[in-house]
């Protein structure tokens, strides 16, 4: 079980971009927060999500919300909660993040 603050304030990441071209992204300084809980089950994948997931799902749980930003703590909620509902789904995918040659030797 680990868990992630997410808030209102912007989560920004460094993107490629032509020389000629300047990036921009959409800064709030806003201090509003959402916890969001993950338990996964190593060997499986199998992932459970609340709001209110080990540390290398965090990267892609804010994928939708990287160079974003939300008005309302509620619209980053239901965000979140759809990209939950997406790596639901990623058993295969998450197993791979979360299953270390060593897990079983630890866990027998």
């Amino acid at each position: 079980m680990d868990e992630h603050r997410l808030g209102l304030k912007p989560i920004l990441r460094r993107m490629w971009f032509p020389w000629w071209e300047k990036p921009t992204a959409t800064v709030q300084w806003q201090f509003k927060w959402v916890w969001v809980y993950g338990f996964v089950h190593p060997t499986s994948g199998e992932t459970y999500w609340w709001l209110m997931p080990t540390e290398r799902l965090w990267q892609f749980l804010d994928e939708p919300i990287v160079n974003r930003a939300f008005e309302k703590i509620e619209e980053l909620e239901q965000v979140i909660y759809e990209r939950c509902c997406v790596l639901l789904k990623e058993c295969e995918f998450i197993r791979g993040l979360t299953n270390f040659h060593w897990w079983q030797a630890a866990s027998a």
